[in-house]
């Protein structure tokens, strides 16, 4: 390969990284507390009030989308103007 097609697929599989890896990790650890709700009930037939706490202060609310389309647009803005 040539290194003029190398440096661009580097920096934008970098771009890619850097916006993906955030969301895999939430996925990841929203995964966990459900597993643990799942466990609880399946153990003693009811849910601990403490994960049901943490699954609905996990960024739950009118806002949520809004905070992270504008965060998205922000991103996509930079890159156009960085482009």
């Amino acid at each position: 390969m040539e290194v003029a097609i190398i440096v661009p697929l580097i920096v934008f599989a970098s771009i890619v990284l850097i916006v993906g890896t955030p969301f895999y990790f939430h996925h990841r650890n929203r995964r966990v507390i459900y597993e643990a709700i799942k466990t609880s009930v399946e153990k003693t037939g009811a849910a601990d009030p403490k994960l049901i706490a943490a699954i609905t202060h996990d960024s739950i609310g009118p806002n949520a989308d809004l905070r992270r389309g504008i965060l998205l647009a922000a991103l996509g803005a930079a890159l156009l103007v960085i482009g």
